[in-house]
């Protein structure tokens, strides 16, 4: 069963790297096809616009796979266990009720963060490395020009430096949503539901991000999922509150954060009442 479960969970992950080399290499071919060998800076644009996307279909079409695998990597046998309350059964074997049920939480968690983390970072590596070698070398500048003159707010100027901060930060910025996903996770009743979490929150978070993004635009970029995966790279009803990517991330990690931990708080306190 335990093989089943791991097996599974890395078929997921196969597949979503699978689809991420498809996606990468479709936007290459395109540029390609249509003359574009990358100008000054190399492929350095080109790595930049796979993330933004520029294509519509493209876009839409992995962003939801984006949100919908993720939930299988790890956690959703995670939450099944507790809805099933299979879990529950080894608090009666090991007989610690009051003291268990953390220790368990947080290695779940723990787990979580890490694999979902690592995945995405695998992704963007994986970027860079088919970009550098297929479509053009990348070709770092002191002061990218790209980057100055580009409509995004970036983590830096220097083109080295910000492209490592985009491989780093992007995986964070999932890591930390998905441990929101989580924490919401464990107070479903139905597991269905749960499979498609990601995507039902990263809606509702985009949602209420333009609703309330014309009366405080800082509320809205710290509700809003894109400012936390796409640091910079998208600006919220015409309106920047920084022209540092750092700062766009800041708000929304430290709200999904604080967000996260309040639920898993309540979810003990639940647990405890109970006499989990």
């Amino acid at each position: 069963m335990i093989f089943y479960k791991n097996k599974w969970s890395m078929l997921s992950i196969v597949m979503y790297w699978i689809f991420s080399i498809v996606m990468i290499l479709n936007y290459i071919h395109y540029h390609l096809s249509t003359g574009h060998f990358g100008g000054a800076e190399g492929g350095i644009p080109l790595f930049y616009e796979i993330i933004f996307s520029a294509n519509q279909i493209m876009d839409a079409l992995y962003g939801f796979i984006a949100f919908m695998i993720p939930p299988l990597f790890f956690s959703h046998e995670c939450v099944r266990q507790r809805i099933t309350h299979c879990d529950y059964l080894q608090y009666v074997r090991l007989q610690h009720k009051r003291t268990f049920f953390s220790s368990l939480l947080l290695k779940q968690f723990k787990t979580n963060f890490i694999i979902i983390y690592f995945v995405f970072f695998g992704k963007m590596v994986l970027q860079a490395i088919l970009v550098h070698i297929f479509y053009s070398p990348f070709i770092f500048e002191e002061h990218s020009s790209y980057l100055t003159w580009s409509f995004t707010i970036n983590f830096s100027t220097n083109s080295f430096i910000n492209l490592l901060c985009t491989i780093v930060v992007i995986p964070l910025g999932y890591a930390i949503f998905y441990s929101f996903v989580f924490s919401v996770g464990l107070f479903l009743k139905r597991y269905i539901i749960y499979l498609s979490s990601g995507l039902l929150l990263a809606i509702i978070s985009l949602l209420l991000a333009i609703a309330i993004g014309g009366f405080s635009p800082v509320t809205g970029y710290s509700i809003c999922i894109l400012s936390l995966i796409q640091p910079g790279m998208y600006t919220l009803l015409g309106e920047t509150i920084s022209k540092s990517a750092w700062v766009i991330f800041a708000y929304p990690a430290i709200f999904y954060s604080l967000l996260t931990l309040l639920l898993l708080i309540i979810r003990r306190k639940i647990d405890l009442k109970e006499g989990y």
